[in-house]
């Protein structure tokens, strides 16, 4: 990649391509959530009905998803909600003030969803290391107890390795981001297929009685799948975050936001059915409540048909979706502090781009004064004394 012509500001390079996008939505939305929530969805419908919330799921992610490819292609800049909130509800009124917070609450939403694919990584790969969730230190801050595992450091360490590989133009993204998107895909294609090659249909569509009576209880049902689903659909608007980034954003933001939707949508059901076809639907029940048990039903299903080596081989390609998602977190939240840095909502050096490669590289001045967008702010709902 070439660096920018000397006397011409660096910009945000359009390198973001359809394949590359519709991979980065579908690992940001698959992570480890179904292969460990597929227990939950099935003790919450009560049997194999729970195919119903996946459905339903999926036609509320697609509603929504319709929303985000009209702002995606309308506003395809960096930030993506931030942009929208600002342009909707006017830059110098109320969507300065709803793009401000948007970015500032980002410090406590955003690392939570991060950490929320760090820990599900470092459960993962625990398969292997059975010792590393004994703690070794432990310690309480303001009444809230820290504890270190050898979980902890391997959750830390996909944080850090996703960092690093960050760390790159996104013409070399998008080819990461391609793999990645396949790599995943393969892996629910190979629970699939391992199921339907052993499926018992019997077993799979085993409904209990009265298990579509319209009644409180089904709805109430539905509404816990549907809840528990639309948490596995979540990531399918992520390449909106990079509007500034794609190339031909009128075509490719909705054809990546739709098609995760459909894609996924299509491996979650199928998932769904083959996995009933091997595990009873009672035993998954049985499981629910336990966490660590819930953690490698994908194991134990894989190992019930081709052995321990196969466990493991599962284990693996969840944990991979698991730190492919990080990947996919970090990339795009990182991109709203560098729209509200180059508004002025937050401190400038989080608006800079890195000469070379062309991407967001916050890089910190010696001394940090108030943010000017906070004077701004300040300035525009009505004190203009305050200065900042």
């Amino acid at each position: 990649m070439s660096s920018v012509p000397e006397g011409r500001p660096p910009e945000l390079q359009r390198g973001l391509s359809t394949v590359a996008a519709l991979g980065l939505n579908v690992i940001d939305m698959v992570g480890v959530g179904p292969f460990v929530t597929l227990p939950l969805i099935v003790s919450a419908m009560g049997g194999p009905q729970a195919m119903l919330g996946w459905l339903l799921g999926a036609f509320l992610s697609l509603c929504d998803g319709l929303i985000w490819s009209e702002l995606g292609t309308a506003y395809p800049e960096a930030g993506g909600s931030y942009a929208y909130l600002k342009h909707l509800y006017g830059e110098w009124g109320l969507g300065r003030a709803f793009s401000f917070l948007y970015a500032w609450q980002l410090l406590f939403s955003a690392p939570l969803s991060i950490a929320s694919g760090c820990i599900g990584f470092s459960q993962y790969i625990s398969f292997f290391l059975p010792n590393a969730y004994r703690p070794f230190a432990s310690a309480r801050l303001l009444g809230v107890p820290i504890v270190l595992s050898g979980q902890t450091l391997i959750a830390m360490g996909a944080c850090v390795v996703a960092l690093v590989v960050l760390y790159r133009s996104i013409v070399q993204i998008d080819k990461i981001l391609r793999w990645l998107g396949l790599a995943v895909g393969l892996t629910l294609v190979f629970i699939i297929v391992a199921g339907l090659t052993h499926f018992n249909a019997r077993q799979a569509f085993d409904f209990p009685a009265g298990a579509f009576r319209l009644d409180g209880a089904f709805f109430v049902g539905l509404g816990a799948g549907m809840l528990i689903s639309a948490y596995d659909y979540w990531g399918y608007y992520n390449v909106c975050f990079l509007g500034a980034e794609v190339k031909d954003p009128q075509r490719t933001i909705p054809r990546a936001v739709l098609g995760a939707i459909g894609i996924v949508g299509t491996l979650y059901l199928l998932m769904n059915v083959s996995v009933l076809g091997v595990l009873p639907w009672r035993e998954m029940m049985a499981v629910s409540g336990d966490s660590h048990a819930r953690m490698f039903t994908m194991a134990v299903f894989m190992e019930r048909l081709y052995g321990h080596l196969a466990a493991g081989v599962i284990v693996v390609l969840i944990s991979l979706a698991a730190l492919a998602s990080v990947f996919a977190l970090l990339l795009g939240y990182s991109r709203i502090p560098f729209a509200a840095a180059r508004d002025g909502n937050f401190p400038a050096w989080f608006g800079a781009i890195h000469p070379k490669h062309r991407m967001n590289r916050p890089k910190p001045r010696r001394k940090v004064p108030i943010p000017r967008g906070l004077g701004r702010f300040i300035r525009s709902i009505g004190f203009r004394s305050a200065r900042c």
